[in-house]
């Protein structure tokens, strides 16, 4: 008697393709979802992806070389509705997503909502993660926020790993006759967690909060601005200086608050078009740095990366989406097609 047909499988590896071939076949699995540019350079493509259509969720283990990401306004009008959930294994990225830095480190779980753009710069790493439609939990991109994390250490995060890995664990041997169950629990406790974190609405309820959130809206505002300081948030918004100094204690201290969010903003100019925003000294004065060297050196500290990195990774439009898909290989895209 037959034990019933296997939940569908992917596989990429240097076995398929070559290894001299490997990242081109990476960055054509990956193209209705991604921009990738490579970063190695003598140790060579290392990619490796495994996945598993059970229900409606793409599970993943998925080892990757050094390389960019960035995720655009083209990729998120052709698979915006879904959710990734992520878990590194080992590696780090760092990047933007919605013009606020992120970084995942080992042992954290963090949710990004596909219906916002993403930039990120990834070391060798190996990750495992699920990819999930949105109604399957309720994520309503209007309410929740569109980056989650859940911290080392927490219950909550490690009983999400817990699970997440258990069902990859199986998933070689999960029957399409079992997927939907299958489905329905992992999605059962995501959606239990979902409600459990922030909702930006609701964060401010209080009027210190609403002013702390007052004032880093105002600071986003005016980044170009070389004057902004204690003083002008003092008189701006009627608060004394410790005040401002509390509020943004933190996020360790007001200048530190204003230097990492200038850096947010220019990697953001920085990936946003490969001609838009002129040279690194232009994008430097845009974001208020008035000295590129000390901009390249703030900028490598906190993204690990130089400008001219993350500059020389974007390309033309023209050049996107150029991988040409081989008619005789699986194509993971494929499977959105039939589950949105």
């Amino acid at each position: 008697m037959s034990d019933g047909k296997r939940v569908p499988f992917f596989l990429l590896d240097k076995s398929i393709v070559g290894k001299d071939h490997l990242f081109d076949a990476w960055r054509e699995q990956v193209q209705d979802f991604y921009d990738v540019e490579p970063c190695f350079e003598d140790e060579g493509a290392s990619e490796n992806v495994r996945a598993w259509l059970v229900g409606s969720l793409v599970f993943s283990n998925v080892t990757l070389s050094k390389q960019s990401i960035s995720r655009h306004s083209g990729h998120v009008e052709k698979t915006g509705n879904y959710l990734s959930l992520q878990v590194y294994r080992s590696g780090s990225c760092r990047g933007i997503c919605h013009d606020v830095s992120f970084e995942m480190v080992p042992g954290e779980v963090h949710i990004f909502d596909f219906s916002r753009e993403r930039y990120l710069h990834c070391s060798h790493s190996v990750s495992t993660g699920v990819i999930i439609p949105h109604e399957a939990v309720g994520y309503d991109p209007g309410r929740h926020p569109p980056h989650i994390m859940f911290p080392r250490g927490a219950a909550i995060t490690h009983l999400l790993q817990q699970c997440l890995f258990a069902i990859l664990k199986q998933a070689p041997l999960i029957l399409e006759r079992d997927a939907n169950s299958i489905k329905d629990g992992f999605c059962d406790l995501l959606k239990g967690l979902l409600q459990l974190s922030p909702d930006d609405e609701h964060a401010a309820a209080t009027y210190e909060e609403a002013r702390r959130k007052a004032m880093r809206s105002y600071l986003d505002k005016n980044l170009a601005d070389p004057d902004l300081d204690v003083d002008r948030l003092s008189k701006e918004f009627d608060v004394s200086k410790p005040t401002v100094y509390r509020d943004f204690a933190e996020a360790g201290g007001l200048a530190q608050y204003i230097k990492q969010r200038r850096l947010d903003r220019a990697y953001l100019l920085l990936v946003s078009g490969p001609l838009r925003y002129g040279k690194i000294r232009e994008v430097a004065a845009r974001i208020g740095f008035d000295d590129p060297a000390r901009f390249s050196k703030l900028f490598r500290q906190r993204f690990g990366v130089a400008p001219s990195s993350v500059r020389s990774a974007v390309k033309p439009q023209t050049d996107r989406n150029s991988a040409r898909r081989d008619a005789a290989r699986p194509y993971i895209g494929d499977w959105f097609k039939g589950i949105t």
